[in-house]
């Protein structure tokens, strides 16, 4: 299994008020912890679906660990944070909890108030999962990258800014519908889901990759950008003052929808064979 990267912890894990598992880095001489890490460990009977919300930070997704959800979350700075920042901080906290049939992890940060006086860079929430194939996911970040590998049901992904990464990406519920405002998305599908397929990108590059056999009927527009496709659909079709442009048709024949629409930046249809 892989492990968070990066973060390197090294103090002893004691059981919080809330029942999580809490620790921190060795502290400085101002009794600061500059990285506090959460963790939490759920059975995988009964547990169809994780949720994720995070207001600054990352998320990574690995379907490699068949009898347990493992969550790790762990909030950082780059540097030594101000009096202001630190208050912040001692009011923020992470929930991860079960939910019926859901794990359920939250990101519980105060409203700051204005921009920061001192020049801080905003604390990070990085947070890693291990959890069985198939089950669904759904994840909102407001900036941060979102990265998924491996099998899954559903899939819901939104980032406000921040790059997704979808890898080996093997779907079987109905559908998989990623959304960012800023960002990149480079997604690699090995299997289609039952229903459909929608990439939305307000300013960014889209990369999709599908096998070579795999069956959709695709419609790929840009505002401001490019679009190609290495399958056999129509020639692309200019925009007004050719600005953006759109690839539609048939894969093998036709099958669920996969709609890619990029606001600003190009568009890309790659086929694995």
């Amino acid at each position: 299994m892989r492990t968070l990267a990066g973060f390197g912890l090294a103090s002893l894990l004691l059981a919080g008020p809330t029942g999580l598992l809490s620790g921190a880095t060795r502290a400085d001489e101002t009794g600061w912890h500059p990285e506090q890490k959460v963790q939490k460990s759920f059975a995988a009977q009964g547990i169809r679906e994780v949720k994720a919300t995070l207001k600054v930070g990352s998320i990574r997704v690995f379907s490699d660990n068949p009898d347990s959800v493992l969550v790790t979350a762990v909030r950082s700075v780059r540097r030594k944070p101000s009096a202001e920042t630190r208050r912040w901080l001692e009011q923020s906290r992470v929930e991860i909890s079960q939910q019926g049939d859901a794990i359920v992890i939250k990101d519980v940060v105060p409203e700051r108030q204005g921009r920061s006086r001192s020049g801080d860079s905003l604390p990070r929430l990085n947070v890693e999962v291990h959890m069985p194939a198939d089950l669904a996911l759904q994840s909102s970040t407001g900036v941060g990258d979102t990265e998924v590998v491996g099998s899954v049901s559903a899939l819901s992904l939104e980032s406000g800014v921040g790059n997704v990464r979808l890898k080996s990406l093997r779907c079987s519920g109905d559908q998989v519908n990623v959304k960012t405002g800023v960002g990149d998305v480079v997604m690699a599908l090995q299997t289609l889901p039952m229903r459909m397929v929608k990439i939305e990108v307000g300013v960014g590059k889209a990369t999709i990759s599908l096998p070579s056999d795999a069956r959709a009927r695709v419609r790929t527009t840009t505002g401001v950008g490019k679009v190609a496709s290495a399958f056999g659909t129509a020639p692309a079709r200019r925009g007004g003052m050719n600005l953006g442009g759109t690839v539609s048709g048939d894969l093998n024949g036709g099958g669920i929808p996969l709609e890619v629409n990029v606001g600003v930046g190009d568009a890309r249809l790659i086929r694995e064979d």
